[in-house]
């Protein structure tokens, strides 16, 4: 939020709603602070606080907290992926972005190849597993860039079933059409959409085990054929 933004904000509160809405925003605010803020005194901040039973202490951990969990969550799908149930697991970079339907992703692509790529094909014992495919349209040379940047939000997991196309059938050696298994974290910076992260799965060959609300994905063989 703009300063300007948060000015009228606090320009239309009550001092009582000013406090509330100035320890909640940022609980590692000092409640002398806080009292300039919303022009009032240190006393009476420790008063509006206490009987809306709101403790600085308790916001700042749940504050940090969040922080923790965005950053849980904020990673791409090899950063949470754990293959360590497989002995004999062979990765691969591959050329190209790999899309089941290329018409999902038009407005992304549209712009030719100005976009950052990274794809990685998983073989068990000399068989394809899964291939993981990543853009992002931003104009980024390499994907350490992402690392330090705060506008950078990778949304939660999708998961859906598409019946796979020549690219994948052929990198996943099955026939065209055969059912495979998809997850999808979204890519926006600055608010905006600007990439995908997926990751095509043969149900037939592995299961996945979700751990810590989806910020741990394991994948295993599967034990049912």
């Amino acid at each position: 939020m703009s300063s300007v933004v948060e000015e009228r904000v606090l320009y239309d509160l009550t001092k009582k709603e000013k406090v509330i809405y100035l320890a909640q925003k940022d609980p590692f605010l000092k409640v002398e602070r806080i009292s300039q803020l919303a022009e009032t005194t240190p006393h009476y901040v420790r008063t509006v606080l206490s009987e809306a039973n709101l403790s600085l202490t308790k916001l700042r951990k749940q504050y940090a907290q969040k922080l923790k969990d965005k950053r849980r969550a904020n990673k791409f799908l090899l950063d949470i992926l754990s293959t360590d149930k497989f002995d004999k697991l062979d990765l691969t970079k591959k050329e190209g972005v790999v899309l089941n339907k290329a018409e999902y992703y038009s407005d992304l692509i549209k712009e030719g190849n100005n976009f950052l790529e990274r794809t990685v094909l998983f073989k068990e014992g000399g068989f394809p597993i899964m291939v993981n495919t990543t853009f992002i349209s931003d104009g980024l040379q390499k994907f350490d860039e992402l690392n330090d940047r705060k506008d950078l939000f990778i949304s939660e997991n999708k998961v859906r079933v598409e019946m796979s196309n020549d690219i994948v059938a052929r990198l996943l050696e099955i026939n065209t059409g055969v059912p495979v298994l998809i997850l999808e974290k979204e890519i926006y910076i600055s608010q905006k959409l600007k990439g995908v992260d997926l990751l095509y799965l043969i149900p037939e060959r592995v299961e996945l085990l979700l751990k810590e609300n989806n910020h741990q994905i394991s994948v295993v063989k599967c034990n049912k054929h």
